[in-house]
């Protein structure tokens, strides 16, 4: 359990794919926590995991993995990303038709960062 903690990738857009957090851990729990990133800020590799009131920032695939997990009361904020890139919020990566696995938003928050408010250009984004 992980309780008002902060997790950041300092790395910055540029350097692509590198995480966060990674939790693997079976019946995790994090609550009033900050998960900072990019490109797949926050994975959610295995075991079910359940979050409540946390903030998570990233820009392409940011929450991702082949686990059931749970982000309740939490704010998901979306990034400027990198020239000619969209902005994609999850990406479950089950393997197996039957695995019983999933991504479960329930009562979150979707905004944009202050560094994408100003962006006149059309930047597309997609929740999965």
């Amino acid at each position: 359990m992980a309780q008002s903690m902060g997790f950041r990738k300092t790395a910055g857009p540029k350097k692509h794919q590198a995480v966060a957090l990674r939790v693997q851990s079976d019946r995790s729990i994090f609550l009033n926590c900050r998960i900072e990133g990019y490109e797949e800020t926050l994975y959610v590799l295995t075991h079910p995991q359940f979050y409540r009131g946390c903030d998570i920032m990233g820009t392409f695939d940011f929450i991702f993995g082949d686990t059931a997990a749970v982000f309740q009361t939490c704010e998901v904020i979306v990034r400027k990303p990198m020239d000619n890139k969209q902005n994609t919020i999850t990406a479950q990566s089950r393997v197996d038709k039957h695995e019983t696995t999933g991504i479960v938003l329930q009562k979150c928050k979707i905004s944009a960062d202050d560094t994408l408010k100003p962006v006149k250009k059309k930047i597309e984004g997609y929740l999965g």
